[in-house]
């Protein structure tokens, strides 16, 4: 398996056009159990591929990650060939006057913040030790 992945990120260096590039492959099995006092209990088990890389260009950076069940389902090419792309398209960036802007994020960047929110937010323990920014008993937000 180390040279399936090896054989992926390759794929991704090569996909880059020479840009100066890096990635790395990955390849899980997560197995995750619960149980309480009254003898509620679960347990259950997954298997993930995941593959994430950089491509640089003279003042911007394009990445690209993709995950799956099985490593047949991450393409480094695809993946080489998109974050080429972004680093290009970065290329002589236009410098917008402060201000409101709406952005589009993709849906790794959307699963990254609301990763973070879960592990560090809404995380109980967290919460308990008010490591959190959850109040309990605030029943909204307030903006700024």
């Amino acid at each position: 398996m180390p040279a399936d992945r090896a054989t992926r990120v390759r794929a991704f260096v090569d996909a880059t056009g020479g840009l100066p590039s890096a990635g790395y492959c990955r390849t899980t099995y997560v197995v995750s159990a619960f149980a309480n006092s009254t003898g509620q209990s679960a347990h259950g088990g997954y298997t993930e591929a995941a593959m994430d890389g950089i491509a640089r260009t003279t003042g911007a950076d394009g990445m690209a990650r993709l995950a799956g069940y099985r490593l047949s389902d991450v393409d480094g090419s695809v993946l080489g060939a998109r974050a080429a792309a972004k680093a290009l398209a970065g290329v002589d960036p236009v410098e917008l006057p402060p201000g409101r802007y709406e952005v589009v994020l993709e849906p790794t960047a959307v699963g990254d913040v609301l990763q973070c929110l879960a592990v560090f937010g809404f995380n109980g323990k967290a919460v308990n030790e008010r490591r959190s920014f959850v109040v309990r008993g605030r029943r909204s937000w307030t903006r700024r």
